[in-house]
Order: structure tokens, then sequence, then C-alpha cells
């Protein structure tokens, strides 16, 4: 569990940011969805449910994108799919109007941390958040929440928080894609065992996809200055 002493990286990363510009062209069209209060800095168009500057207010779960199809060269939502009771549109949704993109949630093992929000409740991950969300095999994949996430058992409860505190990269889940949003639902199973099975498995592939997206950032580093 973490604590009142630990840090939270529930920001954007700089160098999530600096690799994600380094890979969107100048002058290329970037929607945001769900920019909030820290936008994305290549952003050119936003869409949110709150009226702002340059901003389409749009409802992404029941609305459709009011875009042309593959009018954006790049979309980018972070922090929006895990917050929403039905994904399936928004996800459908920027993969039409988008040519590449990235969605960033939090990671697994921040949804089953304990002490992960706001004042270290001890609950697990967010309590506000409606899904558990991971980057495997090209795929965005999503499993829903329940209340019995704080029942869940694992062998080793420590573990979470040892990966958290090991590095901010940990927090989060990171999906790149192109062309379209490939992404699946997954059924908890039995809930006295299947659920924490499935929850464990998001954890490590979740765990497997941050470490496949920072060695990305490193080389990316590593040819900028060749």
């Amino acid at each position: 569990m973490l604590t009142q002493t630990d840090q939270k990286h529930w920001s954007p990363l700089p160098e999530v940011a600096l690799f994600l510009s380094s890979k969107i062209k100048e002058g290329a069209k970037v929607l945001e969805l769900g920019p909030g209060d820290v936008p994305f800095h290549r952003s050119t168009q936003f869409v949110d449910l709150a009226p702002a500057e340059n901003t389409i207010v749009c409802d992404i779960q029941v609305e459709t994108l009011p875009f042309p199809d593959k009018s954006f060269d790049f979309v980018y939502c972070r922090h929006t799919v895990e917050d929403l009771p039905l994904p399936n549109l928004a996800l459908n949704e920027m993969s039409r109007v988008g040519k590449a993109g990235f969605i960033e949630t939090p990671s697994p093992v921040a949804e089953i941390c304990r002490g992960i929000d706001g004042g270290s409740p001890p609950w697990r991950g967010y309590a506000h958040h409606n899904w558990t969300v991971w980057s495997h095999d090209g795929a965005l994949h999503l499993l829903r929440k329940y209340p019995a996430i704080e029942y869940a058992q694992f062998t080793d409860e420590a573990f979470f928080a040892h990966v958290l505190r090991n590095s901010p990269i940990f927090w989060n889940t990171y999906h790149l894609w192109e062309g379209e949003i490939r992404w699946t639902m997954h059924h908890p199973g039995d809930f006295s065992t299947g659920y924490s099975n499935k929850l464990a498995i998001a954890a490590n592939e979740g765990i497997e996809n941050a470490k496949a997206f920072l060695a990305d950032i490193v080389s990316n580093r590593v040819e900028d200055t060749v």
C-alpha cells in the first residue's frame, strides 16, 4: 500500500510528451479527447464536455465525433477511457477520425494497489474509475472494475507498491496505434478466483507494456543524438 509520504504520479510524464511529440510531424492536425486542465501541447483541436477555447462540446460516450473519417493525423486521449461507463463508441470514433494516435490510462498495477488515490485511502486504485485498462500484443484490453476488486486475493500485495515506487513509468498504460484501434473487453469469470487471476494477468502484461514503452523512449533519445 502507498502512503501519504509516497510521491504520486498523476500528471502527464514529460518524457512521454516529448516522445510522442517527436513522432508527430510539424503541421499535423492533432485531436485531443478530454484534455481537462493539462492539454497535450501538440493538440490543435479539443473535444470535451465543457466549453473552452478551440473546443467542441461532445459527450463521447453517446455522441459521434463531428469530424469526417481520417480527418486527423493523430488522436491523443489521456486518462479518459477508464472513466467512461461505456467506452465502446469513443474507441470506435477515435479509430474512425484518426490516422494514428495514443491512449494513456492508469496501469493495472495502479488500479490494484491500495493508497493510490488522493489522501492515500485503503481502497484499490482510483475510486471513480470504471475500467482496468492495459495494452498487450497491439490491442487495448479492458476489464471492468467491479466492487469485488476490494476482495481480490494476490500472492504478494507489497509487490504492487514496490513496482509503483520503482518508477513513474509503471503508473500508466501506453497504447500507440496506427490505422485503427484494436480493443477487447474481458469477462472476469468466477469472482471467487477468476477475477483475481484476470487482474494479476493484467498487471503482469501492463508491466511489460511500460517496460517496452520506456525502451522505445530511450531508443528514440539515442537516435536523436546520433
